[in-house]
């Protein structure tokens, strides 16, 4: 699948300014999906390396890494002028900036990003504050198509549903737990389960947010993965509360991630402290993907705001899909 995935890349040389320059070039793009890490001594990486993974580390040929399991590629930095065509597993220090760049992404082997496919796309909406009209939102992407029309899955925290109604609020519980188990019941319980409203299909956040915590971003990948192979939606819209998830990095598995916000200053406060949690959780590229939306008074099924959300799309769609 697609996804906004964001790649770690490790950058360690004595040459202090060299790191930080390096490191600000690549990160200031937001483009691209790569977020650059500085290390200037081996103390300092290996107490990282302990706790974190890179994708790639840029490391001074006089420092010698083993890759392994928490740093998957080591590409030293040579100080000679390489040969014409010469393959030496290794970069040119002194490059422009753009060219290093490139050669981190061609060993990476990243694809150009193209949000979504022909048909199928996914989305994220999160938002830490409560009454933003987030679960308006993901229900009006749902109600917005109108190919094969969308799948609303509830990842909020608390749902909105009958206390008495116990079996809809373990609905989510048990897909998750399949999800959980990879298996093949996935699809003929979300036939059964799977519940309509105006239009779109839907199941609701369940009983317990313990159930979201629990899920990670290799759960979140095999889902989406299996709903596209299944074929029945084109458009699948995750709701998410914005405490409901353990594991943070599962945000990167969506085309696009929508945050509604709201304009009053302990909204904005909160909507900053998000992002800036991202940020120390090293998911800043990913933080730098969220489109903040203001979304106008109206149901989600009402033409105003049907009409804003093709507005919206047709630019955020444009954005994510050029170059």
């Amino acid at each position: 699948m697609s996804g906004i995935r964001q790649y770690k890349v490790g950058i360690i040389d004595a040459d202090e300014r060299y790191v930080q320059r390096l490191m600000q070039y690549i990160n200031r793009d937001i483009k691209n999906p790569i977020l650059a890490l500085g290390f200037l001594t081996m103390e300092t990486l290996e107490a990282y390396l302990k706790e974190h993974e890179l994708d790639l580390l840029l490391a001074a040929g006089d420092m010698k890494v083993c890759s392994g399991e928490n740093c998957r590629e080591v590409l030293y930095f040579r100080t000679e002028r390489p040969e014409a065509g010469l393959e030496t597993g290794s970069i040119y220090k002194f490059s422009r900036a753009d060219v290093i760049l490139g050669q981190i992404v061609s060993m990476l082997k990243i694809e150009p990003r193209h949000a979504g496919t022909e048909l199928y796309c996914t989305y994220g909406v999160i938002s830490p504050v409560g009454r933003s009209g987030k679960t308006r939102l993901a229900m009006a992407l749902c109600a917005f198509d109108e190919v094969r029309g969308g799948l609303y899955l509830g990842m909020e925290e608390y749902g909105e549903i009958s206390d008495t109604d116990q079996r809809e609020r373990d609905v989510m519980s048990n897909l998750f737990y399949l999800v959980k188990n990879r298996s093949e019941e996935l699809i003929p319980y979300l036939e059964r389960e799977m519940r309509q409203l105006d239009g779109f299909y839907m199941l609701p956040s369940p009983a317990s947010y313990q159930d979201l915590r629990s899920i990670t971003k290799a759960d979140m990948i095999w889902m989406m993965d299996e709903l596209v192979k299944w074929g029945r939606f084109t458009t699948i819209v995750c709701d998410i509360g914005g405490a409901a998830l353990g594991d943070l990095s599962v945000l990167e598995v969506f085309d696009y991630l929508l945050m509604p916000v709201l304009e009053d200053e302990n909204s904005m406060k909160k909507t900053d402290a998000f992002i800036r949690l991202l940020e120390r959780r090293e998911l800043g590229k990913l933080a730098g993907r969220i489109r903040k939306v203001r979304l106008p008074d109206a149901g989600y099924q009402e033409p105003a705001m049907l009409g804003y959300l093709e507005r919206k799309l047709e630019g955020i769609h444009s954005y994510e899909n050029r170059g």
